[in-house]
């Protein structure tokens, strides 16, 4: 498609909501994380079709566990690689790393706030839908993976994601 050709740029990004299990031998029970995330995004087109850039997750959300909870907010950032088929099928692959703030509240037991480093990887479909020659609606499902780590802890989160982003194609197309 011309919206692919080499040399334009993409700009743009993702809004998503997931809800993670964390398996944790720490904890006698599953970890509930319900997360909201932003994920701007800038990419440019190396070939036709191919797309390589850089993208930040900005987050927060809620854990919820059998004995309390845990307020998070994290900022990940890192490169992306996106791929697309015709007529506006895409794949994508990215890598993040980053940092999180906890808050951490056990009733009668722990009250505190902790730092950690994630890194993250992605790999996802979606489509872009254009509204018009340069603007694109793109639904995505993804598969993403996040570790956490702390001086005595590492966590990992792992599950579906879905989200949908808005895209605006810059430069020429080629007709």
């Amino acid at each position: 498609m011309a919206q692919f050709n080499k040399g334009r740029m993409l700009v743009g990004g993702t809004a998503s909501f997931s809800s993670l299990t964390t398996k944790d031998a720490a904890y006698s029970s599953d970890i509930t994380n319900d997360m909201f995330t932003l994920t701007p995004q800038a990419g440019y087109f190396i070939v036709d079709n191919l797309a390589v850039g850089l993208d930040a997750s900005f987050g927060s959300g809620k854990s919820t566990t059998s004995s309390g909870t845990t307020k998070f907010t994290y900022i990940l950032a890192g490169p992306f690689i996106r791929y697309y088929l015709k007529p506006g099928i895409f794949f994508q692959g990215e890598y993040q790393f980053g940092s999180e703030k906890l808050t951490i509240n056990i009733p009668s037991y722990l009250n505190q706030t902790v730092t950690e480093t994630l890194s993250a990887w992605a790999l996802s479909a979606g489509y872009a839908l254009f509204l018009n020659e340069h603007v694109a609606i793109e639904p995505m499902v993804s598969y993403k993976s996040t570790i956490a780590k702390e001086t005595d802890y590492k966590g990992t989160n792992a599950g579906i994601v879905v989200g949908v982003g808005l895209q605006i194609y810059l430069g020429k197309n080629s007709q």
